[in-house]
């Protein structure tokens, strides 16, 4: 069993108009449930897990202010990375998503 380590960054500029919310359920190596922990803030966030086999992640991004510009073309898309490593020396996993400025963002990653 390992603890792991889930941190979402990004350089968009307009990051801090941003909530994240992260929630990991941590099982065992049968499967079962063993412990839930999450996290919510804004900027850049690192969530760690107790030891587990592996977790399933829920990521949110959810904006608090929306763009200056009213025009769907003016605020495309950004991107952030979530990136996710183990305290058993594994090398880090970098997931690129791209989050909508308006819509946000929901994501389900499985992390072992």
């Amino acid at each position: 069993m390992k603890s792991f380590r889930i941190e979402v960054r990004s350089t968009f500029p307009e990051w801090g108009r941003y909530s994240v919310y992260m929630s990991a359920v941590c099982f065992d190596t049968d499967g079962a449930m063993i412990d839930y922990v999450n996290l919510v803030g804004a900027g850049k966030e690192l969530l760690e897990t107790p030891p587990c086999d592996h977790a399933d992640l829920y990521l949110y991004v959810i904006a608090r202010e929306f763009p200056a510009s009213d025009v769907i073309a003016a605020s495309p898309p950004f991107e952030i990375e979530v990136v996710t490593s183990d305290d058993g020396g594994t090398p880090p996993r970098i997931t690129t998503c791209m989050v909508n400025q308006w819509g946000g963002l929901s994501l389900k990653l499985k992390v072992e």
